[in-house]
């Protein structure tokens, strides 16, 4: 009874987390797209450009977000949103290396990485709960 409990709590925790990543990559997707100079403002970015670019970048962070609900949801699985996380870490890292160290450049690196590294957390622990309970 306390290993099914346990099991349930694992998964209900990553259902309600992936849900919260792609709600946040939703929600930054939209400002992205409705006042992407503002939202660059606000890590002290001034870029005077067509904001096509930018708003492209948010159509993809919706996406990305709703393919993180529907994978998990569908699939069982984060496959998705563990790829897009490393990702979006290898390149801020780079970024943050090879061009002028920025503050908000670390930050995003920061969040994703601990995106990543608690869902991959909280995935092992479901599976293990999961092949326990099978075993």
């Amino acid at each position: 009874m306390t290993s099914q409990f346990a099991k349930e709590n694992v998964s209900r925790v990553l259902a309600v987390f992936v849900c919260l990543v792609g709600v946040h990559s939703v929600i930054l997707g939209v400002v992205l797209i409705v006042a992407p100079f503002w939202l660059l403002s606000l890590f002290g970015w001034a870029i005077s450009c067509h904001p096509f670019f930018l708003q492209q970048a948010g159509v993809f962070h919706i996406l990305l977000g709703l393919f993180y609900v529907v994978e998990y949801f569908s699939y069982h699985r984060i496959r998705m949103l563990l790829t897009a996380k490393v990702s979006a870490v290898i390149f801020l890292s780079a970024r943050y290396v090879w061009s002028d160290p920025e503050p908000g450049v670390m930050l995003s690196n920061l969040a994703d990485a601990s995106m990543a590294a608690i869902a991959a957390f909280l995935w092992t622990r479901s599976t293990r709960a999961n092949n326990t309970l099978r075993g």
